[in-house]
């Protein structure tokens, strides 16, 4: 089934059936607005050109097969908290693609289908959704760069999610990244983090995070997407702890429960979004004693 159009469709009917779903032409093709339809198993689906909007408020899917990816979108829209834990597998081809989520509530999203191609990818979170990125990516080996707005996050569970050999992870500017791992220097270096940058601790995190690697930016910043706890030791690039949140319009609270996570002759700097962003902020739970010495800055 090819549906090839240059302005926007809303499609509230039923899919079934083993053939491919091509979606070409600069328009937006939108299944389920009321999240009624079933969308049924069905082959692969190609994603040529425009957006592929769908409601995945756990009533509809896009069938078995494989998303591939080749100048479009493929988005993911929820408006409960119900969030998903996707198969699929991702082929990046030709002009490479997008995954989208959005939500108006606070899912998460798994998404455990492995990544594949070297074309650009763009991985993108937006409003309140949390995506993690947990297949066996190591067949990608292209260039992804990670999006986000609103409260959105974009996250990775396992090293294996970053990509292959040659793959290179951009966190743009202002963005953020969550991990549920502990990064190795080489696994850090996948990563191409911008000034403002923040790397976030989601869920409860207890390991020894090293941010020392000369190939790291100086001023990446740690922060949460929403609420995390790290509970284990931090390695700051120079002599500051840096934290700060990105959250449009929301509060992000980290706890650091552990005595003398922030320790030695260094300094502690917590501060908003990046100006551009306008007047989010972070709440630092600091709930036992420190001994660094440099003092603190919070602005």
């Amino acid at each position: 089934l090819v549906i090839d159009r240059a302005t926007d469709i809303t499609l509230n009917n039923s899919l079934t059936g083993a053939g491919r779903l091509v979606k070409s032409g600069v328009g937006t093709l939108i299944f389920g607005t009321g999240r009624a339809v079933i969308v049924g198993d069905h082959g692969d689906t190609l994603v040529k050109g425009g957006m592929l909007n769908m409601w995945s408020d756990g009533r509809n899917k896009f069938g078995n097969g494989t998303w591939i990816l080749d100048g479009g979108t493929l988005k993911h829209n929820y408006s409960s908290n119900t969030g998903s834990t996707f198969t699929n597998p991702t082929s990046v081809i030709g002009s490479g693609g997008q995954l989208w989520w959005e939500a108006s509530n606070t899912p998460t999203v798994v998404s455990n289908g492995p990544v594949s191609g070297s074309a650009p990818l763009v991985y993108n979170a937006t409003n309140k959704c949390h995506a993690f990125i947990a297949g066996d990516n190591f067949a990608f080996t292209g260039t992804a760069t990670v999006e986000g707005g609103g409260n959105g996050i974009v996250g990775f569970d396992n090293a294996l999610a970053l990509g292959g050999p040659g793959a290179v992870l951009n966190v743009a500017s202002g963005k953020q990244v969550g991990i549920r791992f502990n990064p190795t220097a080489a696994e850090f270096a996948k990563f191409n983090f911008s000034d403002t940058s923040i790397l976030c601790a989601e869920s409860d995190l207890n390991f020894t995070l090293d941010l020392s690697p000369s190939g790291l930016n100086k001023d990446i910043r740690m922060g949460t997407g929403a609420t995390g706890t790290f509970r284990g030791a931090i390695i700051p690039y120079n002599n500051a702890y840096r934290f700060a949140c990105r959250n449009e319009g929301y509060r992000s609270i980290l706890t650091l429960p552990r005595p003398n996570t922030l320790t030695g002759a260094r300094s502690l700097e917590v501060l908003g979004a990046p100006a551009a962003l306008g007047d989010q902020d972070i709440t630092l739970n600091i709930t036992a004693a420190n001994d660094y010495t440099l003092g603190s800055t919070i602005n």
